[in-house]
């Protein structure tokens, strides 16, 4: 899990925590609970705040930054394996997994990347899918590239 990941990060100047559709996808499309509290961390939203949490207690300099899961058009060819919009068996989508991480962020005052709801990951795009992110789920460096622009840009936004 997240949370038991973070316990490992130990002494660091900074952290970039980013976003995946594990949860969304969890044993075979049944996902987990997104939830609502904080310290549960049984759920996403509860295991990524106390995720923060934890960080922040073992990195007490260190600067965070979260960047939420990407839109994912998964491709073979031009076979569509599955949309960011289809739902898990507890009928939640991608979306709704990271307007819960981006919520956390708003209260727990860590910036955030929204890589979902950007403009500048378009996997649904075959021009943008051909040079930035071939198979529709992964980006590559230039989509990389991307991806690390807005993560300084957030970063000097505000750290400064």
């Amino acid at each position: 899990s997240i949370y038991e990941q973070a316990a490992k990060i130990r002494n660091k100047d900074l952290v970039i925590i980013q976003g995946t559709d594990d949860d969304w996808l969890y044993n075979g499309s049944a996902g987990v609970s997104i939830g609502t509290n904080k310290t549960n961390v049984k759920t996403f939203y509860g295991a990524f705040c106390k995720t923060v949490e934890l960080i922040k207690t073992n990195n007490p300099h260190a600067k965070i930054i979260v960047m939420t899961a990407t839109r994912q058009l998964p491709v073979n060819g031009t076979t569509i394996r599955r949309k960011d919009t289809d739902k898990n068996s507890i009928g939640l989508t991608l979306e709704d997994y990271v307007n819960a991480q981006v919520l956390a962020c708003t209260e727990l005052n860590v910036p955030v990347f929204d890589a979902y709801h950007t403009n500048l990951l378009d996997p649904y795009n075959p021009a943008f899918r051909v040079k930035n992110m071939v198979d529709g789920l992964h980006p590559n460096e230039k989509g990389h590239e991307v991806i690390t622009h807005e993560l300084i840009k957030n970063y000097f936004y505000f750290y400064g």
